[in-house]
């Protein structure tokens, strides 16, 4: 069915989803993705078997790192209540870390904006694999302490490095100074409140709705990952196409409204702040990396990848517009090396990345 909403067809995303190129990624063997849409209020899902939403709210997928914006939404939604400041420093959080001269300097602002100067992965992740399908499964608590005790603290600007350990370490230290588990935080402050009802950390949540079996980019079967709370806020998460679509589709009405009183609201606009990056060029908000658009528009993005998943999700509050694309097969290494050498294969990231020169353009 063709939807005219402001001068826009819904139209034109079947036809960028009939793409030759689209098409071979979606329709591989053991490929089960779902790609999802708003524009103007008009939801659109695209499936295989051409499943209503009613039905794809049972099939959960990893969405791997889009769980960092998720994170950084609790940082803003204790920020907002006067629980803390984005600009307390970890061991202010938590005394145990008060020993370390990086803890006591750097700030919540910089872990949540890539900004701390951590690198990727703790210095200690590698001698803590148990299982090297699972990485982060045995990397607890303990071991992210002594990390951060060990990390050397760097004077003057540091470059934006994106850190899935700055990431664990700040869902950790907002669960930390709560006293609750970072699963019922992000519950009682996000998903219930925005009405996520499959959206969870818990592998075993009984909800109606099953995790899409997971393979690795060549189609071999992959082990979904799990998370203890060391690294949980770097990519636990799992949820559903139209829990991430009303996920967006907050993000959209907080941008859109300056209305003051609405708890909800006022999180997602602080989450939307820009951090760092140029005032002209890319930035980086909690989480959010912020594109500038060649109309003056702006798209919120955030992508997410385990061995056995990726995902997609962005919206732009100009155009009223949001995407989510998720899949329960791996990146490919040429994927991931497309940056660097020039591939352009087909992927979670660059099919929303298309459906968005379709979704975020002025008519």
């Amino acid at each position: 069915m063709t939807i005219e909403r402001e001068g826009f067809r819904m139209e034109r995303i079947q036809e960028a989803l009939r793409r030759k190129k689209t098409r071979a990624w979606l329709e591989r063997s053991l490929h089960d993705p779902v790609v999802a849409w708003v524009k103007g209020g008009e939801r659109g899902y695209w499936s295989r078997d051409d499943a209503d939403e009613e039905a794809l709210k049972s099939r959960r997928y990893e969405i791997g790192s889009i769980t960092k914006t998720m994170t950084g939404c609790l940082l803003a939604s204790l920020e907002r209540d006067g629980r803390l400041s984005r600009e307390d420093a970890p061991a202010v959080l938590a005394p145990e870390l008060a020993a370390s001269a990086f803890a006591s300097k750097t700030t919540l602002a910089e872990l949540v904006s890539h900004t701390s100067g951590l690198p990727r992965l703790p210095a200690n992740m590698r001698a803590h694999v148990r299982d090297k399908e699972n990485p982060y499964a045995a990397y607890g608590t303990d071991a992210l302490v002594e990390a951060v005790l060990k990390e050397p603290y760097r004077d003057g600007a540091k470059p934006s490095s994106y850190s899935n350990y700055g990431f664990g370490l700040l869902g950790w230290l907002l669960a930390r100074s709560s006293g609750e588990p970072l699963a019922e935080l992000l519950q009682a402050r996000l998903f219930e409140p925005l009405g996520l009802e499959r959206t969870t950390l818990d592998s075993d949540a009984e909800d109606g709705a099953s995790l899409r079996p997971v393979h690795r980019s060549s189609g071999a079967p992959a082990k979904p990952w799990t998370f203890g709370e060391a690294m949980a806020g770097a990519g636990a998460v799992r949820s559903t196409a139209p829990d991430l679509l009303r996920y967006a589709e907050a993000q959209l009405a907080a941008a859109s409204s300056r209305e003051t009183g609405d708890p909800v609201r006022e999180t997602m606009r602080l989450a939307q702040t820009r951090l760092a990056g140029s005032p002209q060029g890319v930035g980086i908000g909690y989480a959010w990396i912020i594109r500038p658009e060649p109309d003056g528009s702006h798209t919120f993005w955030h992508n997410g990848g385990t061995y056995g998943s990726s995902s997609f999700l962005s919206f732009n509050p100009e155009h009223g517009a949001a995407i989510a694309v998720l899949s329960n097969r791996g990146a490919s290494a040429a994927s991931q090396l497309a940056p660097l050498i020039g591939l352009r294969p087909m992927s979670a990231d660059l099919l929303g990345a298309e459906l968005g020169k379709e979704l975020y353009r002025a008519e």
